[in-house]
């Protein structure tokens, strides 16, 4: 007698056809897919397709394109240029001829949600502090204090100084009482600036002058997350430049839009903010946070958690109204899914989750060598899974595998299992492989590949 090959499918009656079926032949979307890196755009018609027949030859099912910096001196494309515009087509149409599935990096190159096309004034700013301590009683005269303060976040963009073309938004000074901030000494004096100076009579006693500005942090071109006008514009044109191409596809090929996690590093001491947050502030929170600006980095009397608190759930407040619901919007108007890793911002990771088509986790399970602060016991797997699930979204995707080892060629197949196994654990239901690399070579030199994770193109 000869046994099933899997008798506990054999056995069990609970199983529809259309399960079975679906275990023997999968559905496209549940074959393993990949992050496709295009470095620089070397690309052709010719190679996309013997590319996508590969992936598709070795059971990945679907690709998500993402512009990289350039390896090769020649051969390169112009992001977003007509010719970078026909191979992305190319390349939907070879897909959809393929029976695979699309998504596309909202922005570039790298996977900051920006470009050269969005216009300075709708560019990612920070709010930064500077400050000068003064002994009263006296009569100051002089420039508002422009040292910046470098903090021991990894990613800070430091600058020692402001360049002198920030937007100030107000002056506060306090009292300074055994190293505190009375929080009742507080007092604006916005109105007392003049073309960069200011003429004040300090009290009595040890005063901390400190002066707020807001500054355009200047990395890669990001687009202010926080401002609906600056949101809306960069959906409607860089989503309608790929309309334009393949809007047809959107929705069949083309499945989703796809947003990294918010690598967005802030300016020294510098939190994410935009134009107008001191007024929405205020109506959302109803109290003027202005005279209470110092309280986000010193400590001012007990009101600092208090202040701190009510900032970061104002900034979880506008980054769900704004980004998300404009970028989500957008896609959902485009007969799109959003999908988006959603962590790294000011919103609260299981919320945002839930707001997100497809929220993406990741963080491999194990990754080996890691540097001090790099700790994967608290990455962000579970909280996106619990959003998910919260908010009844059935599908987690993943960014699978980064940082096995943080040397490249390290990985094993029985390491790779078991990260597979910790992100099934942890909720992901569709793995995006990270990564393989585009290359104009049909045997690719190790060296011109992107780090990071494992490479399955060489």
């Amino acid at each position: 007698m000869t046994s099933h090959p899997n008798p506990g499918l054999a056995s069990d009656t609970s199983l529809t056809p259309e399960i079975r079926e679906n275990f023997k032949t999968p559905p496209v979307d549940c074959w393993p897919h990949t992050r496709w890196w295009w470095p620089g755009n070397p690309v052709s018609k010719e190679t996309i397709t013997r590319q996508l027949e590969e992936m598709k030859a070795h059971g990945i099912t679907g690709v998500e394109q993402i512009t990289m910096q350039k390896f090769y001196e020649r051969g390169n494309i112009p992001y977003m240029s007509d010719e970078f515009l026909e191979m992305l087509t190319h390349m939907v149409v070879e897909s959809k001829r393929l029976g695979m599935e699309v998504s596309i990096n909202f922005g570039g190159p790298g996977w900051i949600i920006g470009g050269d096309w969005v216009p300075d004034e709708e560019r990612s700013k920070d709010i930064v502090p500077t400050s000068v301590l003064l002994d009263g009683p006296m009569e100051f005269s002089g420039k508002l204090p422009d040292k910046l303060t470098r903090t021991r976040r990894s990613w800070e963009r430091y600058k020692p100084k402001l360049e002198g073309n920030e937007k100030l938004l107000a002056v506060v000074a306090g009292k300074v009482v055994n190293n505190i901030i009375d929080n009742k000494s507080l007092i604006v004096l916005t109105d007392k600036v003049k073309s960069g100076k200011i003429d004040w009579e300090v009290p009595k006693g040890k005063w901390q002058l400190m002066a707020f500005w807001m500054i355009r942090n200047d990395h890669d071109h990001a687009v202010d997350h926080f401002s609906s006008t600056a949101m809306r514009n960069y959906c409607n044109h860089f989503g309608g430049v790929l309309y334009k191409a393949f809007g047809g596809e959107f929705g069949k090929a083309v499945e989703s839009m796809f947003i990294d996690s918010f690598e967005l590093p802030n300016s020294a001491s510098g939190i994410y903010w935009s134009d107008d947050l001191l007024a929405k502030f205020k109506a959302y929170k109803g109290y003027d946070l202005t005279s209470y600006l110092p309280a986000i980095w010193w400590k001012v009397g007990e009101i600092s958690p208090k202040i701190r608190y009510d900032v970061n759930e104002f900034l979880h407040h506008i980054g769900l109204e704004v980004f998300y619901k404009e970028f989500v919007g957008w896609c959902n108007r485009s007969n799109l899914k959003a999908r988006i890793q959603t962590y790294g911002f000011t919103t609260d990771n299981i919320e945002s989750a839930g707001r997100t088509d497809i929220p993406e986790m990741e963080i491999t399970p194990g990754e080996k060598d890691a540097v001090e602060w790099y700790d994967t016991r608290i990455g962000p797997k579970k909280y996106v899974s619990s959003g998910a699930h919260i908010y009844g979204r059935e599908i987690v995707s993943v960014e699978a595998y980064t940082f096995i080892h943080w040397e490249r060629y390290r990985a094993t197949l029985a390491e790779v299992k078991i990260a597979s196994d910790g992100f099934l654990r942890a909720g992901a239901t569709k793995f995006y492989n990270v990564g393989f690399s585009f290359s104009p070579e049909k045997d690719i030199t190790p060296s011109r590949t992107l780090p990071w994770a494992v490479d399955i193109s060489t």
